[in-house]
Protein backbone atom coordinates (compact mmCIF):
# COMPACT_ATOMS: atom_id res chain seq x y z
CA UNK A 1 0.00 0.00 0.00
CA UNK A 2 1.12 3.55 -0.64
CA UNK A 3 1.59 6.16 2.10
CA UNK A 4 -1.47 7.92 0.68
CA UNK A 5 -3.53 4.80 1.23
CA UNK A 6 -2.31 4.51 4.77
CA UNK A 7 -3.10 8.17 5.36
CA UNK A 8 -6.63 7.64 4.16
CA UNK A 9 -7.06 4.57 6.32
CA UNK A 10 -5.70 6.38 9.35
CA UNK A 11 -8.14 9.23 8.84
CA UNK A 12 -11.05 6.86 8.36
CA UNK A 13 -10.24 4.51 11.19
CA UNK A 14 -9.19 7.04 13.83
CA UNK A 15 -10.97 10.19 12.76
CA UNK A 16 -14.42 8.61 12.31
CA UNK A 17 -14.53 5.52 14.53
CA UNK A 18 -12.81 7.39 17.37
CA UNK A 19 -13.48 11.09 16.98
CA UNK A 20 -11.32 12.00 19.96
CA UNK A 21 -8.16 10.68 18.32
CA UNK A 22 -5.76 13.19 16.82
CA UNK A 23 -5.27 11.92 13.26
CA UNK A 24 -2.12 14.01 12.87
CA UNK A 25 -0.12 11.50 14.91
CA UNK A 26 -0.98 8.77 12.46
CA UNK A 27 0.00 10.84 9.44
CA UNK A 28 3.33 11.68 11.06
CA UNK A 29 4.01 8.01 11.67
CA UNK A 30 3.00 6.83 8.20
CA UNK A 31 6.47 6.94 6.55
CA UNK A 32 7.79 4.86 9.44
CA UNK A 33 4.85 2.48 9.16
CA UNK A 34 5.61 2.06 5.48
CA UNK A 35 9.26 1.28 6.23
CA UNK A 36 8.27 -1.41 8.71
CA UNK A 37 5.78 -2.83 6.25
CA UNK A 38 8.51 -3.02 3.61
CA UNK A 39 10.90 -4.63 6.09
CA UNK A 40 8.34 -7.29 6.98
CA UNK A 41 7.63 -7.98 3.33
CA UNK A 42 11.36 -8.56 2.84
CA UNK A 43 11.48 -10.96 5.77
CA UNK A 44 8.53 -12.93 4.41
CA UNK A 45 10.14 -13.14 0.98
CA UNK A 46 13.20 -14.82 2.50
CA UNK A 47 11.17 -17.02 4.80
CA UNK A 48 12.49 -15.35 7.96
CA UNK A 49 10.50 -14.15 10.94
CA UNK A 50 13.00 -12.00 12.82
CA UNK A 51 10.53 -10.07 14.94
CA UNK A 52 13.38 -8.54 16.96
CA UNK A 53 14.60 -6.60 13.92
CA UNK A 54 11.10 -5.20 13.44
CA UNK A 55 11.00 -4.23 17.14
CA UNK A 56 14.32 -2.41 16.77
CA UNK A 57 12.93 -0.59 13.75
CA UNK A 58 9.86 0.41 15.73
CA UNK A 59 11.91 1.55 18.73
CA UNK A 60 13.47 4.18 16.47
CA UNK A 61 10.11 5.92 16.47
CA UNK A 62 11.17 7.93 19.51
CA UNK A 63 13.81 10.08 17.77
CA UNK A 64 11.70 10.01 14.60
CA UNK A 65 8.54 11.34 16.25
CA UNK A 66 9.95 13.48 19.08
CA UNK A 67 10.53 16.59 16.90
CA UNK A 68 6.87 16.53 15.87
CA UNK A 69 5.66 16.07 19.44
CA UNK A 70 7.97 18.86 20.63
CA UNK A 71 6.62 21.15 17.92
CA UNK A 72 3.05 20.28 18.83
CA UNK A 73 3.65 21.01 22.52
CA UNK A 74 5.33 24.33 21.75
CA UNK A 75 2.48 25.29 19.44
CA UNK A 76 -0.09 24.63 22.17
CA UNK A 77 1.79 26.38 25.00
CA UNK A 78 0.02 29.54 26.07
CA UNK A 79 1.85 30.16 29.35
CA UNK A 80 4.68 32.35 28.05
CA UNK A 81 5.26 35.99 28.89
CA UNK A 82 6.44 38.04 25.92
CA UNK A 83 5.25 41.55 26.79
CA UNK A 84 5.59 44.00 29.68
CA UNK A 85 3.92 43.85 33.09
CA UNK A 86 0.93 45.75 34.38
CA UNK A 87 2.90 48.91 35.22
CA UNK A 88 4.04 49.65 31.67
CA UNK A 89 2.69 52.48 29.54
CA UNK A 90 1.38 49.90 27.11
CA UNK A 91 0.44 46.37 28.17
CA UNK A 92 -2.30 43.75 27.98
CA UNK A 93 -1.16 41.62 30.93
CA UNK A 94 -2.16 41.85 34.57
CA UNK A 95 0.30 39.07 35.50
CA UNK A 96 3.66 37.78 34.33
CA UNK A 97 3.21 34.25 33.00
CA UNK A 98 4.91 31.06 34.16
CA UNK A 99 7.42 30.81 31.29
CA UNK A 100 9.15 33.02 28.74
CA UNK A 101 10.43 32.32 25.20
CA UNK A 102 13.66 30.36 25.26
CA UNK A 103 15.10 32.10 22.19
CA UNK A 104 13.43 35.39 21.24
CA UNK A 105 10.13 37.07 22.03
CA UNK A 106 8.65 40.29 20.70
CA UNK A 107 5.51 42.10 21.86
CA UNK A 108 3.86 45.32 20.75
CA UNK A 109 1.12 46.38 23.20
CA UNK A 110 -1.11 49.40 23.41
CA UNK A 111 -3.00 50.77 26.42
CA UNK A 112 -1.94 50.91 30.07
CA UNK A 113 -3.71 49.12 32.92
CA UNK A 114 -2.89 51.02 36.11
CA UNK A 115 -1.57 54.23 34.60
CA UNK A 116 -3.65 57.27 33.70
CA UNK A 117 -1.79 57.89 30.42
CA UNK A 118 -1.70 55.05 27.88
CA UNK A 119 1.03 54.39 25.40
CA UNK A 120 2.49 51.82 23.03
CA UNK A 121 5.29 49.65 24.38
CA UNK A 122 7.57 47.44 22.27
CA UNK A 123 9.27 44.69 24.29
CA UNK A 124 12.12 42.42 23.21
CA UNK A 125 12.89 39.28 25.27
CA UNK A 126 15.69 36.76 24.93
CA UNK A 127 17.76 34.21 26.80
CA UNK A 128 21.39 34.67 25.64
CA UNK A 129 22.53 31.25 26.82
CA UNK A 130 19.67 29.49 25.02
CA UNK A 131 20.41 31.39 21.82
CA UNK A 132 24.07 30.39 22.11
CA UNK A 133 23.12 26.74 22.69
CA UNK A 134 20.84 26.70 19.63
CA UNK A 135 23.59 28.20 17.44
CA UNK A 136 26.31 25.95 18.85
CA UNK A 137 24.26 22.75 18.56
CA UNK A 138 22.77 23.68 15.21
CA UNK A 139 19.09 23.44 16.11
CA UNK A 140 16.34 24.04 18.62
CA UNK A 141 15.85 20.38 19.54
CA UNK A 142 19.57 19.63 19.91
CA UNK A 143 20.07 22.71 22.10
CA UNK A 144 18.36 20.95 25.00
CA UNK A 145 15.74 22.33 27.40
CA UNK A 146 15.45 26.05 28.06
CA UNK A 147 15.49 25.34 31.82
CA UNK A 148 17.76 22.30 32.28
CA UNK A 149 18.33 20.40 35.53
CA UNK A 150 21.12 21.85 37.65
CA UNK A 151 24.12 19.58 36.99
CA UNK A 152 26.99 21.83 38.04
CA UNK A 153 27.66 23.13 34.54
CA UNK A 154 27.74 26.82 33.71
CA UNK A 155 25.16 26.39 30.93
CA UNK A 156 22.62 24.82 33.31
CA UNK A 157 22.77 28.05 35.33
CA UNK A 158 23.06 30.52 32.46
CA UNK A 159 20.04 29.12 30.59
CA UNK A 160 17.82 30.07 33.49
CA UNK A 161 18.50 33.76 32.96
CA UNK A 162 16.56 35.86 30.47
CA UNK A 163 16.49 39.60 29.84
CA UNK A 164 14.18 42.09 28.18
CA UNK A 165 14.13 45.72 27.13
CA UNK A 166 11.08 47.92 26.48
CA UNK A 167 10.64 51.09 24.45
CA UNK A 168 7.76 53.57 24.75
CA UNK A 169 7.07 54.86 21.25
CA UNK A 170 5.21 57.92 22.60
CA UNK A 171 8.48 59.32 23.94
CA UNK A 172 10.82 61.40 21.84
CA UNK A 173 8.33 61.98 19.02
CA UNK A 174 6.80 65.26 18.03
CA UNK A 175 3.24 65.44 16.78
CA UNK A 176 0.87 62.49 16.91
CA UNK A 177 3.03 59.81 15.23
CA UNK A 178 4.48 57.08 17.43
CA UNK A 179 7.60 55.78 15.73
CA UNK A 180 9.99 53.28 17.26
CA UNK A 181 13.51 54.69 17.14
CA UNK A 182 15.00 52.48 19.85
CA UNK A 183 17.08 55.34 21.22
CA UNK A 184 17.82 56.19 24.84
CA UNK A 185 14.99 58.72 24.98
CA UNK A 186 12.42 56.00 24.21
CA UNK A 187 13.88 53.50 26.67
CA UNK A 188 11.02 52.72 29.05
CA UNK A 189 12.56 49.93 31.06
CA UNK A 190 14.45 46.70 31.17
CA UNK A 191 14.59 43.66 33.37
CA UNK A 192 15.83 40.16 34.02
CA UNK A 193 14.24 36.91 35.06
CA UNK A 194 15.61 33.76 36.71
CA UNK A 195 13.71 30.48 36.37
CA UNK A 196 13.80 28.67 39.71
CA UNK A 197 11.73 25.65 38.71
CA UNK A 198 10.25 24.82 35.32
CA UNK A 199 9.80 21.33 33.81
CA UNK A 200 7.49 22.19 30.94
CA UNK A 201 10.05 21.76 28.18
CA UNK A 202 9.54 18.41 26.34
CA UNK A 203 13.27 18.35 25.54
CA UNK A 204 14.20 17.52 29.15
CA UNK A 205 16.02 14.20 29.62
CA UNK A 206 13.57 12.86 32.22
CA UNK A 207 10.90 12.74 29.49
CA UNK A 208 13.01 10.54 27.22
CA UNK A 209 11.91 7.42 29.09
CA UNK A 210 8.27 8.47 28.71
CA UNK A 211 8.69 8.87 24.93
CA UNK A 212 10.45 5.48 24.70
CA UNK A 213 7.73 3.75 26.70
CA UNK A 214 5.01 5.38 24.62
CA UNK A 215 6.54 4.35 21.30
CA UNK A 216 7.64 0.84 22.29
CA UNK A 217 4.27 -0.07 23.79
CA UNK A 218 1.23 1.73 22.36
CA UNK A 219 3.17 2.95 19.32
CA UNK A 220 4.40 -0.52 18.37
CA UNK A 221 0.94 -2.02 18.90
CA UNK A 222 -0.57 0.56 16.59
CA UNK A 223 2.06 -0.13 13.92
CA UNK A 224 1.48 -3.88 14.13
CA UNK A 225 -2.27 -3.40 13.78
CA UNK A 226 -1.81 -1.04 10.83
CA UNK A 227 0.45 -3.51 9.07
CA UNK A 228 -1.97 -6.38 9.67
CA UNK A 229 -4.82 -4.22 8.38
CA UNK A 230 -2.83 -3.56 5.23
CA UNK A 231 -2.41 -7.30 4.69
CA UNK A 232 -6.12 -7.94 5.20
CA UNK A 233 -7.24 -5.23 2.81
CA UNK A 234 -4.85 -6.27 0.06
CA UNK A 235 -6.77 -9.57 -0.11
CA UNK A 236 -10.02 -7.77 -1.01
CA UNK A 237 -10.37 -7.02 -4.76
CA UNK A 238 -13.05 -4.37 -4.20
CA UNK A 239 -10.72 -2.42 -1.95
CA UNK A 240 -8.28 -1.58 -4.75
CA UNK A 241 -11.09 -0.08 -6.85
CA UNK A 242 -12.43 1.81 -3.84
CA UNK A 243 -8.97 3.14 -2.98
CA UNK A 244 -8.40 4.46 -6.50
CA UNK A 245 -11.80 6.13 -6.60
CA UNK A 246 -11.32 7.83 -3.21
CA UNK A 247 -7.86 9.02 -4.20
CA UNK A 248 -9.27 10.63 -7.34
CA UNK A 249 -12.15 12.19 -5.39
CA UNK A 250 -9.74 13.73 -2.89
CA UNK A 251 -7.55 15.16 -5.64
CA UNK A 252 -10.53 16.81 -7.31
CA UNK A 253 -12.29 17.98 -4.14
CA UNK A 254 -12.08 21.57 -2.99
CA UNK A 255 -10.40 22.10 0.34
CA UNK A 256 -13.66 22.77 2.15
CA UNK A 257 -15.15 19.57 0.65
CA UNK A 258 -12.46 17.17 1.91
CA UNK A 259 -14.27 16.23 5.18
CA UNK A 260 -17.45 15.46 3.29
CA UNK A 261 -15.46 13.41 0.76
CA UNK A 262 -13.93 11.34 3.56
CA UNK A 263 -17.30 10.78 5.16
CA UNK A 264 -18.69 9.56 1.86
CA UNK A 265 -15.64 7.31 1.44
CA UNK A 266 -16.25 5.79 4.85
CA UNK A 267 -19.87 5.02 4.00
CA UNK A 268 -18.86 3.27 0.78
CA UNK A 269 -16.12 1.40 2.62
CA UNK A 270 -18.64 0.07 5.14
CA UNK A 271 -20.24 -1.98 2.39
CA UNK A 272 -16.87 -3.56 1.58
CA UNK A 273 -16.05 -4.24 5.23
CA UNK A 274 -19.49 -5.72 5.87
CA UNK A 275 -18.73 -8.58 3.49
CA UNK A 276 -15.25 -9.14 4.98
CA UNK A 277 -15.56 -9.72 8.74
CA UNK A 278 -11.82 -10.29 9.26
CA UNK A 279 -10.93 -6.95 7.67
CA UNK A 280 -13.70 -5.21 9.62
CA UNK A 281 -12.44 -6.64 12.91
CA UNK A 282 -8.87 -5.67 12.11
CA UNK A 283 -9.98 -2.14 11.23
CA UNK A 284 -11.66 -1.84 14.61
CA UNK A 285 -8.54 -3.16 16.37
CA UNK A 286 -6.43 -0.63 14.49
CA UNK A 287 -8.74 2.21 15.41
CA UNK A 288 -8.66 1.12 19.05
CA UNK A 289 -4.87 0.91 19.19
CA UNK A 290 -4.59 4.31 17.51
CA UNK A 291 -6.97 5.74 20.07
CA UNK A 292 -4.98 4.20 22.92
CA UNK A 293 -1.77 5.58 21.47
CA UNK A 294 -3.29 9.06 21.20
CA UNK A 295 -4.66 8.85 24.75
CA UNK A 296 -1.28 7.81 26.15
CA UNK A 297 0.42 10.53 24.18
CA UNK A 298 -1.99 13.13 25.55
CA UNK A 299 -1.37 11.80 29.05
CA UNK A 300 2.39 12.28 28.58
CA UNK A 301 1.89 15.81 27.29
CA UNK A 302 -0.49 16.65 30.14
CA UNK A 303 2.02 15.44 32.71
CA UNK A 304 4.47 17.96 31.24
CA UNK A 305 2.04 20.86 30.99
CA UNK A 306 0.49 20.50 34.45
CA UNK A 307 3.78 20.85 36.36
CA UNK A 308 4.58 23.79 38.64
CA UNK A 309 6.79 26.71 37.63
CA UNK A 310 8.50 29.31 39.80
CA UNK A 311 10.55 32.36 38.77
CA UNK A 312 11.71 35.72 40.12
CA UNK A 313 11.91 38.93 38.12
CA UNK A 314 13.62 42.28 38.47
CA UNK A 315 12.01 45.10 36.48
CA UNK A 316 13.40 48.58 36.00
CA UNK A 317 11.06 51.37 34.86
CA UNK A 318 12.38 54.69 33.60
CA UNK A 319 9.80 57.34 34.43
CA UNK A 320 9.26 60.41 32.29
CA UNK A 321 6.82 63.30 31.99
CA UNK A 322 4.19 62.61 29.35
CA UNK A 323 1.44 64.56 27.66
CA UNK A 324 -0.92 66.13 30.20
CA UNK A 325 1.35 65.39 33.16
CA UNK A 326 3.71 67.84 34.87
CA UNK A 327 5.99 67.14 37.85
CA UNK A 328 7.69 69.73 40.01
CA UNK A 329 11.02 67.87 39.86
CA UNK A 330 12.77 65.03 38.10
CA UNK A 331 10.93 61.73 38.52
CA UNK A 332 12.81 58.88 40.21
CA UNK A 333 13.14 55.59 38.34
CA UNK A 334 11.39 52.50 39.68
CA UNK A 335 12.63 49.07 40.64
CA UNK A 336 10.36 46.06 41.03
CA UNK A 337 10.79 42.55 42.42
CA UNK A 338 8.18 40.02 41.33
CA UNK A 339 7.59 36.38 42.26
CA UNK A 340 5.86 34.29 39.57
CA UNK A 341 4.28 30.91 40.34
CA UNK A 342 2.05 28.89 38.02
CA UNK A 343 0.30 25.53 38.06
CA UNK A 344 -1.29 23.70 35.16
CA UNK A 345 -4.18 21.22 35.37
CA UNK A 346 -4.73 18.03 33.41
CA UNK A 347 -8.00 19.27 31.94
CA UNK A 348 -6.42 22.37 30.45
CA UNK A 349 -6.62 25.48 32.65
CA UNK A 350 -3.59 27.14 34.20
CA UNK A 351 -3.40 29.28 37.34
CA UNK A 352 -0.71 31.98 37.69
CA UNK A 353 0.08 33.99 40.81
CA UNK A 354 2.31 37.08 41.12
CA UNK A 355 3.41 38.96 44.24
CA UNK A 356 5.88 41.82 44.39
CA UNK A 357 6.96 45.20 45.61
CA UNK A 358 8.03 48.36 43.77
CA UNK A 359 10.50 50.90 45.14
CA UNK A 360 12.11 54.15 44.05
CA UNK A 361 15.56 53.44 42.70
CA UNK A 362 16.84 56.82 43.86
CA UNK A 363 15.01 59.73 45.44
CA UNK A 364 16.08 63.20 44.23
CA UNK A 365 16.93 65.74 46.90
CA UNK A 366 13.90 67.66 48.15
CA UNK A 367 11.40 64.81 47.69
CA UNK A 368 9.84 63.64 50.94
CA UNK A 369 8.80 60.09 50.05
CA UNK A 370 9.58 56.66 51.45
CA UNK A 371 11.60 54.06 49.59
CA UNK A 372 8.78 51.50 49.02
CA UNK A 373 6.26 52.73 46.44
CA UNK A 374 3.72 49.89 46.41
CA UNK A 375 2.97 46.23 47.03
CA UNK A 376 0.87 44.17 44.64
CA UNK A 377 -0.58 40.70 44.13
CA UNK A 378 -2.17 39.27 40.97
CA UNK A 379 -4.00 36.09 40.01
CA UNK A 380 -4.90 34.84 36.54
CA UNK A 381 -6.75 31.75 35.30
CA UNK A 382 -6.29 30.75 31.64
CA UNK A 383 -8.72 28.48 29.81
CA UNK A 384 -7.55 27.03 26.47
CA UNK A 385 -10.51 26.66 24.11
CA UNK A 386 -11.20 24.21 21.31
CA UNK A 387 -8.84 24.64 18.34
CA UNK A 388 -10.13 26.62 15.38
CA UNK A 389 -9.25 25.27 11.97
CA UNK A 390 -6.32 27.15 10.38
CA UNK A 391 -6.06 29.43 13.41
CA UNK A 392 -5.09 27.33 16.42
CA UNK A 393 -6.18 27.14 20.04
CA UNK A 394 -7.45 30.47 21.45
CA UNK A 395 -7.21 31.17 25.17
CA UNK A 396 -9.72 32.91 27.43
CA UNK A 397 -8.24 34.48 30.58
CA UNK A 398 -9.66 36.07 33.72
CA UNK A 399 -7.40 38.03 36.06
CA UNK A 400 -7.42 40.32 39.04
CA UNK A 401 -4.85 42.52 40.75
CA UNK A 402 -4.66 44.34 44.06
CA UNK A 403 -2.10 47.16 44.31
CA UNK A 404 -1.51 49.22 47.45
CA UNK A 405 0.09 52.62 46.76
CA UNK A 406 2.06 53.54 49.86
CA UNK A 407 3.61 56.67 48.32
CA UNK A 408 2.93 59.07 45.49
CA UNK A 409 3.12 56.77 42.42
CA UNK A 410 5.63 58.95 40.54
CA UNK A 411 7.61 59.87 43.62
CA UNK A 412 6.63 63.54 43.40
CA UNK A 413 3.55 65.74 43.50
CA UNK A 414 2.20 65.96 39.99
CA UNK A 415 -0.32 67.94 37.99
CA UNK A 416 -2.54 66.08 35.54
CA UNK A 417 -4.27 68.30 32.99
CA UNK A 418 -3.68 71.37 35.24
CA UNK A 419 -5.21 69.62 38.31
CA UNK A 420 -2.95 68.74 41.30
CA UNK A 421 -3.47 65.15 42.44
CA UNK A 422 -2.70 63.14 45.57
CA UNK A 423 -2.77 59.51 44.66
CA UNK A 424 -2.02 57.23 47.63
CA UNK A 425 -4.48 54.40 48.18
CA UNK A 426 -5.52 51.03 46.80
CA UNK A 427 -6.14 49.99 43.20
CA UNK A 428 -8.19 46.97 42.18
CA UNK A 429 -8.25 45.56 38.64
CA UNK A 430 -10.45 42.97 36.96
CA UNK A 431 -9.61 41.81 33.47
CA UNK A 432 -10.98 39.51 30.77
CA UNK A 433 -8.66 38.66 27.90
CA UNK A 434 -9.02 36.72 24.68
CA UNK A 435 -5.81 35.62 22.95
CA UNK A 436 -6.05 34.64 19.29
CA UNK A 437 -3.16 32.62 17.85
CA UNK A 438 -2.11 32.43 14.23
CA UNK A 439 -1.42 28.77 13.58
CA UNK A 440 2.15 27.67 12.90
CA UNK A 441 3.55 31.21 12.97
CA UNK A 442 4.31 31.92 16.64
CA UNK A 443 2.21 35.10 16.45
CA UNK A 444 -0.74 35.77 18.76
CA UNK A 445 -3.09 38.71 19.26
CA UNK A 446 -4.20 39.42 22.86
CA UNK A 447 -7.31 41.58 23.31
CA UNK A 448 -8.35 42.53 26.83
CA UNK A 449 -10.96 44.59 28.65
CA UNK A 450 -9.97 45.91 32.08
CA UNK A 451 -12.00 47.55 34.82
CA UNK A 452 -10.32 49.38 37.72
CA UNK A 453 -11.66 51.31 40.68
CA UNK A 454 -9.11 54.05 39.87
CA UNK A 455 -5.77 54.63 38.16
CA UNK A 456 -2.45 55.57 39.75
CA UNK A 457 -3.09 59.30 39.38
CA UNK A 458 -6.85 59.70 39.05
CA UNK A 459 -9.30 58.44 41.68
CA UNK A 460 -12.08 57.58 39.28
CA UNK A 461 -13.39 54.26 37.96
CA UNK A 462 -11.91 53.32 34.63
CA UNK A 463 -12.85 50.87 31.87
CA UNK A 464 -10.53 50.43 28.93
CA UNK A 465 -9.66 48.01 26.14
CA UNK A 466 -6.14 46.92 25.32
CA UNK A 467 -4.68 45.02 22.41
CA UNK A 468 -1.32 43.82 21.28
CA UNK A 469 0.73 41.57 19.02
CA UNK A 470 3.25 39.05 20.33
CA UNK A 471 5.72 36.73 18.66
CA UNK A 472 7.32 33.63 20.20
CA UNK A 473 10.20 32.42 18.02
CA UNK A 474 10.37 29.08 19.86
CA UNK A 475 7.26 27.95 17.99
CA UNK A 476 9.01 28.42 14.64
CA UNK A 477 12.35 26.87 15.59
CA UNK A 478 10.62 23.87 17.17
CA UNK A 479 9.25 22.80 13.80
CA UNK A 480 10.91 19.63 12.43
Amino acid sequence: MTPRSLTLLALLSTGILHAQTDAEIDILMLPKVQRIHTARAGLKATGKTDDESIRREASELTPYLQPYLTSQIEESRFSKQTGSGAGAAGTTSVVSKGSIPGLFGLAVENGALTRSVSGTTVTFRTSPANVYAALAKGGYLDAGPAVPPLDGSFLSLAKRLSVYVSFDTSRGNSGTTNTLTGDKQQLAGWGSRVELYNKRDPRRMEYKHAWNTLMNNQGLTFINDMEHLTTQLELIPEFSTWETQVGNDLLQAKEEDVPATLRAAFKSFQAIAKNNPEAKNQLERTATSAYEFATSREGTINSIMKSWTAAVEYNFTKQANTTGLTAASALPDLGNFNLVISKGFTDGPELTFNAGITWFQSIPAGLNVGMVRDAQASLQLDFPLRPIDKIGKPVLSFAGQFLSLREEPLGAKVIVNTVPVTAKGNIGLLQAKFTIPTKNSGVSVPISVTWSNRTELIKEKDLRANFGLSFDMDKLFAKP
